[in-house]
């Protein structure tokens, strides 16, 4: 049966990426969890899903600019019934030691500062701390052979971007919408040029009601976060190039153990998933909240599915399990 990863967490029993989501996860049955690892100005691995904790805790600031123990000072965002507890922000060594029992899929983050010792001090963490059954995936591919010279042991993932039709033509076109020297994690309102038409897009991604410009805003920010420091010119070659998932794992270099698709690529290719495991790796989807879409996932083999609906999604596909006889 394929496994059901929450996204941050069960986020609905506790603020995301904190400890008392992951625990969540195990007594609620559900398969694993996938969480954001960044690292302090003094080099500690902390969970949280972007680079600030602005939108996350009660505190503010880019997470390489503060301390341990400043950050050890502020809280969690509380949600529901958790409103009067106060929730700490998780370091990745208190994760490992505290949350067994349940997959652990570690998105790594490129440092928005160059030169830091990113990758040797989380996977350090990781050995430490035994647990070979940590998966560590990254959107930045570049990552993923030296995680591997470090720790041989552990399962690898290459996150995919979105693929669809017509991609040249589409990144061509987008290029006119946004700046050539501005890189996207720091673009303002201003420095956009959106298409007033965003139908084109609606079909794939779900964005009917929504104004142009946050559509586009919500892109780049996104794009951001996975390529810092980064212009849309630049990031478009990279999207280009993984139109061809299959093709593109094949020549990757460090020949991950999960390929981790956007759910849209999988349907655009009826075949990839099967392919991919023709290839020996396992596939991993995200992030899925639609049941009717993850149904169709499951048929056609997917390992895993992240959701942000994890025990709905859970609850699910146990009741839609076929009955053998």
């Amino acid at each position: 049966m394929v496994q059901v990863i929450a996204h941050k967490g069960v986020v609905s029993e506790a603020p995301e990426n904190s400890l008392e989501a992951f625990r969540a996860v195990i007594d609620l049955g559900i398969d694993g969890f996938e969480t954001d690892v960044h690292m302090t100005k003094d080099g500690v691995p902390v969970l949280n899903h972007g680079y600030t904790l602005d939108s996350s805790s009660d505190g503010s600031g880019c997470i390489s600019d503060l301390t341990f123990d400043e950050i050890s000072e502020m809280e969690l965002r509380s949600v529901g019934h958790h409103a009067e507890r106060a929730v700490d922000i998780a370091s990745l060594d208190d994760c490992l030691e505290n949350i067994k029992g349940c997959t652990v899929d570690l998105d790594l983050k490129t440092p928005l500062k160059t030169g830091t010792p990113y990758i040797d001090e989380v996977c350090n963490v990781i050995s430490d701390s035994g647990r070979e059954d940590v998966l560590i995936t990254s959107f930045d591919h570049s990552m993923l052979g030296r995680i591997r010279d470090l720790l041989p042991d552990n399962p690898i993932g290459a996150i995919m971007l979105p693929t669809f039709d017509e991609i040249d033509d589409i990144l061509d076109i987008l290029k006119g919408c946004y700046p050539e020297d501005v890189p996207l994690d720091r673009l303002s309102p201003d420095d956009i040029s959106p298409l007033e038409d965003i139908s084109f897009v609606d079909e794939f991604l779900g964005v009917k009601g929504m104004k142009p410009l946050d559509l586009f805003l919500n892109a780049g920010s996104m794009l951001g976060t996975i390529y810092p420091g980064k212009t849309f010119h630049e990031v478009s070659s990279a999207i280009a190039a993984q139109t061809d998932v299959a093709s593109y794992i094949r020549d990757l270099g460090s020949d991950p153990d999960y390929v981790v698709c956007h759910y849209l690529s999988c349907f655009l290719d009826d075949d990839l998933i099967h392919e991919i495991h023709s290839m020996g790796k396992n596939v991993i989807v995200w992030t899925v909240d639609r049941f009717d879409i993850a149904d169709k996932l499951a048929a056609k083999g997917a390992d895993g599915i992240i959701t942000n609906d994890p025990i709905g999604l859970k609850n699910h596909l146990a009741q839609s399990l076929p009955i053998s006889h």
